[in-house]
C-alpha cells in the first residue's frame, strides 16, 4: 500500500512520508531554521541603529581610553555629520602619542565571513589605533591620523574587511611609507592597549596601523602568509609605535 504524508495543523511538521521532493523541502525547513538566529541579530541589531545608541557607546569607548592614557588630548569628529557617528581621540602615555578611532564598531564589516569561516563574530567589529614617539614631526602625526581617520570608511565603501596583516596604500600622506601594516593587538604580546568593551554582544578588534616602507609593502604583497609582523626583531610592546622608520627590515 502505497504510503501517505501525514500532517500536522502546524505548517512545516511532517511525520512521515515517501513522496517525491519532500526531502528537499524538509532541507528548506532546516536551512530556514538554521538561518533565524541570524535573523533575530540582524533585527535586534537594527533596533539598536535605529535608536540613540551614540552616547552609551561614546561613553564606554571614551573610559576606555582614559583608564588607558588618562585625560584625551583630542577629540576628532570624523564622520563629516553623517551616519554613524565617528570620532578620532588622542591622549599620551609613557612618551608615546596615542590616536584611536570610536565608534567605527557600531557598524558590522561586510564580507567577514568569507574570510574568517571560524567565529567570524570575532572579525565583525573593529577599531583603528596609531602610536607614534614623542619626536615625530607633527606634519606626519597629523597625515597619519587623517589616513586612519579615512580608512574608517573602507569596508563599506569597498565591500571588503580589515583585519590582521592586511596592508592599506596610503600614497604620499607619510613621505617614505606608502602603506599602512595592520595589527590585530590580540595578536601582539607585551603591547598595552585599551581595553574596548563588547558592542551588541560582540567584541571589538582593534588594529594597529604602522607605516611600512616600500620595501617592506613590496615584500608584504609578494608573501601569501602576515610575513613581517614574523620578521620583526625589536621589543615586543614597541612592534605598533612608529619612529619615522622601517621596523620589519632593519639591517
Amino acid at each position: 500500500m502505497e504510503e501517505k504524508a501525514v500532517y500536522f495543523p502546524i505548517p512545516g511538521h511532517i511525520l512521515h512520508t515517501t513522496i517525491e521532493g519532500s526531502r528537499d523541502y524538509l532541507i528548506r525547513l532546516e536551512a530556514e531554521a538554521a538561518l533565524a538566529p541570524r535573523v533575530e541579530r540582524s533585527r535586534a541589531y537594527w533596533n539598536t541603529m535605529e535608536g540613540d545608541y551614540w552616547p552609551a557607546l561614546q561613553q564606554q569607548g571614551l573610559e576606555a581610553m582614559e583608564a588607558f592614557f588618562g585625560p584625551h588630548e583630542q577629540y576628532y569628529a570624523i564622520d563629516g555629520g553623517k551616519f554613524p557617528p565617528k570620532a578620532l581621540v588622542t591622549g599620551r602615555r609613557e612618551g608615546v602619542r596615542y590616536g584611536f578611532t570610536l565608534g567605527v564598531s557600531a557598524l558590522c564589516q561586510p564580507v567577514v565571513e568569507q574570510y574568517w569561516s571560524q567565529e567570524p563574530e570575532k572579525h565583525r567589529r573593529m577599531e583603528l589605533a596609531f602610536a607614534a614617539c614623542e619626536g615625530i614631526p607633527e606634519d606626519r602625526w597629523m597625515a597619519a591620523l587623517g589616513r586612519v581617520s579615512g580608512m574608517t570608511n573602507l569596508p563599506w565603501g569597498e565591500i571588503t574587511c580589515l583585519g590582521q596583516g592586511h596592508t592599506v596604500a596610503c600614497g604620499e600622506s607619510i613621505p617614505g611609507f606608502p602603506a599602512l601594516l595592520l595589527l590585530d593587538q590580540r595578536r601582539l604580546e607585551g603591547t598595552a592597549a585599551p581595553d574596548f568593551p563588547p558592542v551588541m554582544g560582540e567584541p571589538v578588534s582593534l588594529l594597529w596601523a604602522i607605516p611600512i616602507t616600500q620595501e617592506e609593502y613590496d615584500l608584504a604583497m609578494e608573501s601569501q602568509e602576515a610575513i613581517l609582523p614574523v620578521l620583526y626583531q625589536g621589543p615586543p610592546a614597541e612592534i605598533t609605535i612608529f619612529t619615522g622608520e622601517g621596523k620589519f627590515l632593519k639591517k
